[in-house]
């Protein structure tokens, strides 16, 4: 096992990070290799997240890997929908990556709370994963775990993709963190190919994450076989009429039958809430979101986070973009 017995990915981490600057308080998160905790910033004066994982051994090598790669990508995205990464580093045995925090939770625990969402609220969460997942595809990325898991809530209630931990460049490189056959993502939204082989999934892909998860949002527990449901059209009836169309151009057996975008889908989705939200004589918006949704790709501009030290643990073709 080259010393992995050893190895405890809930071992509790230092209270101070980088010399006092980043004092930890309490734990607000968990997966199967690292934790989350709120920190404060005393250099910014601010509260933030912490990502930390111990510094795995032996075969664990390439958790390590994936988990500095995720920091890589996390930086480089500069998108009010997606967490930004501004610092990252290694102390006592741990990496770690400094992030804004979304004190709103997950997508997960408001459905654990309230069982189902509102159609338009559902709509309004996938519109903004949406314009997430359209500026990752233009860096280049895949993200492949689109599931409630993974979106945040910041202060106002806005949505916010986060956990690239298994993100690749859709272009590939020579060197890859994917091995060709390996299962990545989570059941029920992962996308019929990427059931196969998650290595050279691209972008319809998330896709279907997006379309499984607005069918989580609205009907109150995860999809099984979505795709098989959409072609035999058993969903007719199961969920709000409008919104089916959306679910199925998303969630397509074949990828070439999905949404062609990310924006495509996002177009689609403004066009339904215009239409509910008139039933519901609520004010109409489709027309003012996409706008903003141009906008805000216009205004990204990719910026990385601080590296000191970093070239020491992270390879350097790491340090690019990456499979």
């Amino acid at each position: 096992m080259s010393g992995d017995e050893t190895w405890d990915p809930f071992r509790l981490p230092p209270t101070l990070l980088k010399e006092g600057r980043y004092h930890l308080h309490d734990s607000i998160g968990a997966g199967a290799v690292a934790q989350v905790w709120s920190a404060t910033d005393h250099h910014k004066g601010i509260t933030c997240a912490v990502k930390l994982m111990e510094v795995p051994v032996g075969s664990r090598e390439e958790v390590a890997m994936r988990f500095l790669a995720e920091a890589q990508v996390m930086g480089r995205l500069r998108h009010p929908n997606i967490p930004h990464v501004y610092d990252i580093g290694r102390d006592e045995g741990f990496f770690w990556f400094v992030m804004e925090l979304a004190p709103g939770g997950t997508l997960s625990e408001r459905l654990a709370a309230v069982g189902q969402l509102d159609p338009l609220e559902s709509l309004r969460i996938t519109f903004e994963l949406l314009q997430a997942l359209e500026a990752v595809h233009r860096a280049g990325l895949v993200h492949r775990d689109v599931k409630p898991d993974n979106v945040l809530f910041d202060a106002d209630g806005a949505a916010m993709l986060a956990d690239f931990g298994i993100a690749r460049h859709a272009q590939g490189r020579a060197h890859k963190l994917t091995r060709p056959g390996s299962l990545l993502g989570t059941r029920g939204f992962r996308a019929p190919e990427q059931e196969q082989d998650s290595t050279d999934v691209d972008r319809p892909a998330d896709l279907y994450g997006v379309a499984a998860t607005l069918y989580t949002m609205v009907v109150g527990e995860p999809p099984k076989k979505l795709w098989f449901a959409c072609r035999e059209e058993s969903l007719v009836g199961t969920i709000p009429g409008l919104v089916y169309p959306v679910i199925a151009g998303g969630a397509a057996e074949h990828r070439e039958e999905r949404f062609e975008s990310a924006r495509a889908m996002a177009e689609g989705v403004a066009q339904v809430y215009d239409l509910m939200a008139r039933r519901a004589d609520s004010p109409l918006r489709g027309d003012e979101w996409m706008g903003r949704f141009d906008r805000l790709l216009e205004e990204v501009e990719p910026s990385p986070p601080q590296q000191q030290g970093l070239g020491r643990w992270l390879p350097g073709w790491l340090t690019g973009l990456f499979g």
